[in-house]
């Protein structure tokens, strides 16, 4: 496999979702589109709901509208996702844990990366909405440089902490 992302994720008619994965292969000039249906139980883990399918290119909106987000213009917000970004892209769950709320249940990636910029902090909701979206620039140990965005939880305590990054993983 030359490389694989995901092509759409809808609801699936019978229950979860249907993500449909789009990935070069050796073997032929255009990708090949696999759709997998998962269920995702609160408190449970990632499930599979049968077997794949082979499915066509999904339809691509040439217009997509866009959420309406305003930026973070609460300076401590901004210092405390720039420092969970960095922390958690370095795999660094002692420095990690210090900005995130107690019951935060967080898994760090599989690879670590060194963010170089945090930037376009944004309310997913309008400001204090309790989520933003975050572009960090980050490159790995052999120079790959990689632009990458990050949804995280905002819970305002004494201070802001983050809730949750990107998913919210289950406990098995």
């Amino acid at each position: 496999m030359r490389w694989a992302q995901v092509a759409s994720d809808q609801p699936a008619l019978a229950g979860g979702r249907v993500v449909t994965v789009a990935a070069a292969v050796s073997s032929q000039r255009l990708p090949v589109y696999l759709a997998v249906t998962v269920r995702h139980r609160r408190g449970g883990g990632v499930s599979l709901v049968g077997y794949p399918s082979f499915v066509g290119a999904p339809l691509v909106d040439g217009d997509p509208a866009q959420p309406a987000r305003s930026a973070v213009e609460d300076g401590a917000v901004a210092l405390v996702v720039d420092r969970v970004l960095r922390n958690y892209l370095a795999r660094s769950a002692p420095n990690l844990k210090a900005d995130l709320t107690p019951d935060a249940v967080v898994t760090l990636p599989t690879v670590a990366l060194r963010a170089q910029a945090v930037s376009q902090v944004v309310w997913i909701a309008g400001p204090g909405s309790g989520a933003v979206i975050a572009t960090v620039a980050a490159a790995d140990r052999g120079g790959a440089t990689y632009t990458l965005a990050y949804e995280l939880g905002i819970a305002y305590r004494e201070r802001p902490y983050v809730d949750f990054i990107e998913v919210v993983p289950s406990a098995n």
